[in-house]
Parts: C-alpha cells; sequence; structure tokens
C-alpha cells in the first residue's frame, strides 16, 4: 500500500476519472465527497488551494483504493497548523474518507501521525453511520496517540417505509392542522404553485432563495451564507453542475406567480437531502416551511427515496416529522497528552463564555452585531 500527496488544484482536475470511478465504486451517498463538490469549491476559492493535504491510497497494481481529502490551515490565537477535511464546514454538512477498503484508515492516520507541521488533527462531521467513524476509533482505541471525540452535531431524519397515506397519518394533528391552515390562507390570498426547477429557471429561483436568506439572516446571529457574491456563484455553479448529473433538486412555492419559498436539496441514489431552505419574511406567519416539507415528502415517497435526510442541526421544527436522528461526530487527533489537555480548557472556556452570553439579552444583542460586522456602526 503506497500513500501519495496532492497538493495543486491542477492535480485535482487529473484525478477526475480515478475520484469519480472510486466514488461509484464505494456507493457512498455523500454527496459532498464527490470529484465535482471538490473541484467546484477548490475552483471558486482559489486561496484554498495552497493548502491542499488530499492523500491518495495506492493498492500494490497502482489502483487507487481510498482518497483522504484533506487541507491544512492555520487557526487559532497562535496560528497553529490544523489539519482538517477539505473545504468549509459552513456548506459540506458531512465529511468523511472516500475508502474501498477499511484497511487504509490505519496507514492514512499514521501518515498524518508522523506529519510534524501540526498542532492537531481534526476530522469533523463524520455520521455514525459511516464506516470510516468505527474504523478511525478502532485504531485510535488501541494506539497510544491522545485523541479525543465528541458529537458535533445531530441529523434528524426519515426511514421512507411503506405508503405516503400511512406516514402521513402518523404526525401529529397539530402539525397536520398547521399544514391545512397554511392552504387555506394562501388560497385566500391568490393562486398557489408548486413547482420544480429545471435549466431554464433554476438561476431565477437561486436568486430568489438568496435574496429571501439574506433578508431572514438579519436578525440572527452572523450572516447568510449568500452574502458575498462569491458564494453565490459558488452555489449556481453547485446547483448547475449537478443538475447535469441529476443530483439538484430546487422546488419553490409561488403566490400569483411571486415566488414565497424555496429549497435547494440534493439528491443521490436512495437519499434526498433537505439542504437550504428559505422563504420570504413577509409570510412568516404562514408555515411555509411546513407545506415544502409536505410537499418533498409526498414527492420522495411517489418517486421511491429510501431516506429523507434533514441534514445537520435538530431545530423544533424537523423533529415534527420525525423522532429519528442521527450524531455527526468530531474526531480529534494531537501530538501530545498536554495538547489534548490545552484543546479541553478552550473549549471549557468557549462554553462558559458562551453560557454568560446566553443569559443576558443584551450581550446576546451585542454578538449579533458582532457577528455581522455592525457593532461599529451606528445601526
Amino acid at each position: 500500500m503506497k500513500i501519495e500527496v496532492v497538493s495543486t488544484f491542477e492535480d485535482i482536475v487529473e484525478m477526475r476519472d480515478e475520484w469519480r470511478r472510486l466514488f461509484q465504486e464505494t456507493q457512498t451517498n455523500n454527496i459532498f465527497l464527490s470529484w465535482e463538490w471538490t473541484y467546484l469549491w477548490c475552483k471558486h476559492f482559489p486561496e484554498k488551494r495552497k493548502q491542499l493535504l488530499v492523500l491518495l491510497i495506492k493498492d500494490n497494481n497502482k489502483r487507487t483504493i481510498g482518497i483522504a481529502p484533506l487541507m491544512k490551515v492555520d487557526e487559532g490565537l497562535l496560528n497553529r497548523p490544523i489539519i482538517k477535511f477539505l473545504g468549509d464546514e459552513m456548506m459540506a454538512d458531512y465529511m468523511d474518507f472516500l475508502i474501498s477498503d477499511n484497511n487504509t484508515i490505519e496507514p492514512i492516520l499514521r501518515f498524518l501521525y508522523r506529519k510534524g507541521d501540526w498542532a492537531r488533527i481534526e476530522l469533523k462531521r463524520i455520521p455514525e453511520y459511516s464506516e470510516t467513524f468505527l474504523a478511525i476509533k478502532t485504531f485510535l482505541v488501541n494506539s497510544t496517540i491522545p485523541w479525543s471525540i465528541e458529537v458535533d452535531c445531530t441529523s434528524p431524519f426519515i426511514d421512507i417505509e411503506g405508503d405516503w397515506n400511512e406516514y402521513y397519518n402518523s404526525l401529529s394533528k397539530s402539525l397536520k392542522q398547521d399544514i391545512r391552515t397554511t392552504v387555506n390562507k394562501l388560497g385566500r390570498s391568490g393562486k398557489i404553485q408548486y413547482e420544480n426547477l429545471n435549466e431554464d429557471n433554476i438561476k431565477q429561483g437561486l436568486e430568489s432563495l438568496f435574496e429571501m436568506h439574506k433578508r431572514r439572516q438579519e436578525n440572527k446571529v452572523g450572516i447568510s451564507i449568500f452574502e458575498s457574491e462569491r458564494n453565490q456563484a459558488f452555489f449556481i455553479d453547485v446547483a448547475t453542475t449537478f443538475l447535469r448529473l441529476q443530483w439538484t433538486d430546487i422546488s419553490v412555492l409561488k403566490l400569483n406567480g411571486k415566488i414565497i419559498s424555496a429549497v435547494f436539496a440534493l439528491k443521490i441514489k436512495d437519499v434526498f437531502y433537505y439542504w437550504i431552505p428559505s422563504f420570504d419574511p413577509d409570510y412568516i406567519k404562514y408555515s411555509l416551511g411546513k407545506l415544502s416539507i409536505y410537499m418533498l415528502l409526498q414527492q420522495c415517497f411517489k418517486l421511491g427515496y429510501k431516506r429523507f435526510d434533514f441534514m445537520i442541526g435538530d431545530e423544533e421544527y424537523k423533529l415534527r416529522w420525525t423522532n429519528r436522528r442521527f450524531n455527526n461526530y468530531c474526531i480529534k487527533i494531537f501530538k501530545t497528552k498536554f495538547g489534548k489537555q490545552l484543546e479541553g480548557f478552550r473549549l471549557d472556556t468557549k462554553r462558559y463564555l458562551r453560557s454568560i452570553k446566553n443569559a443576558s439579552p443584551e450581550l446576546k444583542r451585542i454578538w449579533v452585531k458582532l457577528s455581522k460586522g455592525k457593532i461599529f456602526r451606528n445601526d
């Protein structure tokens, strides 16, 4: 078994056919491990290319049997290098290694550990159902390497079984009433349309999604992921590229011809990913999100999908549709025990400061402004 390092964008481009072959062979449904996703991210964020640390694992016949899509970034007050999954966790909900043989995990980790120019390795957003997760954990448990593991976030999901009527009847009376009320309210306001977009109108739908998402984010912590034109260009490229592969599903709700709700979803094999939804804040009392999910779920039952994945975040509205969820883990590997203790102290301090902020409405208000860079403005 041999490991090669890919560190340039040009090499990523040349790997297309090999990466695609492995993606198909592994039968993964993690769309963020596709060559297309990696290529587009590197294309739109060129400043990250200097940090590429993609490992290719070759068997004795020089055939690629594993890809570890990683990068090295400098973070923290000390600006120390950290090895992480390639990409941006604000955009990619799930991360992992792309491997056809779990025996590649130990060589990958040993190779990384021998590279001395890092403070820690941080493998974030690995779903608990991933075989990689178990293989990494098994290796670390039986090693002397300092490490830690914690739940990073959870993902509610629906395993689609039986027929639509059976599932719908299992939902709470209050949820079904909310949906009926939304339909009646919209019906009194005009003509309602639900539409799946295609290559002719997908850009219009995305532009509406961007604007609605930015407006809804105004009173929340942080800024919209669509705030910058570069991010918008990235998502348009993802949508159009994935559409050609039949991986994109963008749906909208219209009232009298105007888009008032949109969902940017992903689909691959038998899994439907409810990725980025938004709606017009002017219609906040209409429960548009519930109606969109209702329409999408009906579609998933009809088309034979096996799972509806709400993706990361266990918001209350998701849990009205299901009580099932899985964990996504963050595995950290340290050079020394002291490094592990230092990271524990950092996290404890962060949790303490967050608890203080959450206990004070005024601090919350200041935090919202800080997160948007507005603290030194009059607005």
